[in-house]
């Protein structure tokens, strides 16, 4: 009976302890809290609201020392990232590449480009290119030693060839225009898409003006030409073309122009499908006999008349 009446106040002071309002310094990564030359504990610690405010360090092996600020009566979180020992290291990549880079408004290099030793915790970058959108994005760094910044800077021209074309969408030469841009950057398959909606333009309106620059724009892509590539990058462009093409003729069916049956059976030609390419000449014959255009297709690619 002794015991327990010794025991009992004891549990009850210690419970009522356990709802005493504390102040928790928590870190990342957890570190040791240092008030002066006591060492106060491990992160998270949870302290009593302290009557005057303390200036407390937190350490950590390969991190630099940290200082945090609990103010005096705070009952609240108090939170420090450490920052690595040797500061940050930030990789800068662009899209296209060569882009201006300025930190927090200087200039210090084009993309790609590594910065090292970065002191800051947070810094602003922004990017500049000629012809293109500037982009600016602010970098925090934590607890991490490497961050990576990867952008895309838009590309005026192509901004605003996208809104002629959102303007007027009937108007062919628009689809042209945007197309060709995309080939000169070697984006094909944005090429081919928009030359695909011109394409279906003409067949919902055949007599529509700039047909012919159409066609032309997408012959190009079976040819080499310096401003389009090597032959690899050649040979690439036509297999999208091809693949796109082959949907086309199927989609339209018998309302498919002879200009999209010719302009497949080139590219399925240049690609060494010849059988292919016959193939598809056999529909275009059945669907357009005697076509001048088709014969002279036959004459050009040594094709057989049926």
């Amino acid at each position: 009976m002794t015991s327990f009446r010794f025991v009992f106040p004891c549990l009850l002071i210690l419970l009522i302890g356990c709802d005493q309002p504390q102040a928790t310094i928590v870190s990342n990564p957890p570190a040791a809290v240092w008030d002066g030359d006591e060492l106060l504990g491990q992160t998270p610690l949870a302290l009593p609201p302290p009557e005057k405010g303390l200036e407390l360090t937190l350490r950590a092996p390969g991190y630099q020392d940290a200082t945090v600020t609990v103010p005096s009566g705070t009952q609240k979180q108090v939170k420090a990232d450490l920052a690595p020992v040797g500061g940050h290291t930030l990789t800068c990549t662009s899209t296209p590449t060569g882009a201006s880079v300025f930190l927090d408004g200087e200039l210090i290099g084009e993309t790609p480009l590594t910065i090292r030793d970065l002191d800051r915790d947070a810094v602003e970058v922004t990017f500049r290119k000629k012809n293109h959108e500037q982009v600016a994005r602010t970098v925090g760094f934590g607890t991490a030693a490497t961050q990576n910044l990867v952008v895309v800077l838009p590309n005026l021209t192509e901004k605003y060839y996208r809104q002629r074309l959102l303007n007027e969408p009937q108007v062919l030469h628009h689809y042209c225009d945007l197309g060709h841009h995309y080939v000169l950057a070697h984006d094909f398959q944005s090429a081919v898409d928009v030359f695909a909606r011109g394409v279906d333009l003409v067949v919902r309106n055949p007599s529509a003006p700039d047909a012919s620059r159409l066609w032309s724009e997408i012959d190009r892509l079976t040819s080499e030409q310096y401003d389009y590539g090597d032959t690899v990058t050649v040979t690439r462009a036509r297999k999208i073309l091809a693949d796109r093409l082959a949907r086309l003729v199927k989609t339209h069916g018998a309302k498919s122009p002879v200009a999209l049956y010719t302009s497949f059976i080139a590219v399925l030609d240049t690609l060494n499908q010849r059988q292919r390419a016959r193939e598809v000449f056999g529909e275009a014959w059945k669907r357009y006999p005697n076509d001048r255009t088709l014969r002279r297709v036959a004459k050009q690619r040594h094709f057989t008349l049926p």
